[in-house]
């Protein structure tokens, strides 16, 4: 189970594989084919200039969490490197770099609509991070208290038992 169940539009296909660590984990996302319908305007921009340019991988997205708090993530000819900092109990920032490669290091089109699909998904992730905010003071005091994101991915349960193991 994904936190984003058709949150990147329908780009994505259901097809997900899960690797992890006591230290990380990684999700791989299939990509759908080209006559899927993508239901979220950025998505839907950013499929076409991907079509355009061409993306013969069987991947979609790659997803890699290195515990606490780096993300690693790999789009079509595109590279984000997300790091969370805590700022208090109940405030982080994020810190984005973001990278493309020399296909499209140029092409701006492909770039804003990359960036208007990022921003979308980003926005979904608010709710996400309040609930890891909401367990961060309980949960490293408490055991108990600690919430269970089981719910939310499959990943956020590695995460879970990391916390358990770090605190």
């Amino acid at each position: 189970q994904s936190a984003h169940p058709n949150g990147l539009g329908k780009f994505l296909t259901d097809e997900m594989v899960w690797y992890s660590n006591k230290e990380f984990v990684v999700n791989i996302v299939g990509i759908s084919p080209e006559d899927v319908s993508i239901s979220s305007f950025g998505w839907s921009k950013f499929n076409e200039e991907v079509r355009k340019i061409g993306w013969t991988e069987k991947w979609g997205v790659i997803f890699c969490t290195i515990f606490p708090g780096c993300m690693i993530e790999f789009f079509p000819h595109t590279m984000v490197i997300s790091q969370l900092v805590p700022i208090s109990d109940k405030m982080t920032a994020n810190y984005l770099q973001i990278y493309y490669d020399s296909t499209v290091r140029e092409n701006y089109d492909f770039q804003n609509a990359f960036g208007d699909a990022y921003s979308e998904t980003a926005t979904g992730d608010g709710a996400l991070q309040e609930l890891l905010e909401d367990g961060r003071g309980p949960g490293w005091y408490d055991q108990a208290m600690m919430p269970t994101h089981k719910h939310l991915e499959a990943g956020l349960e590695h995460f879970d038992s990391w916390l358990l193991r770090n605190r």
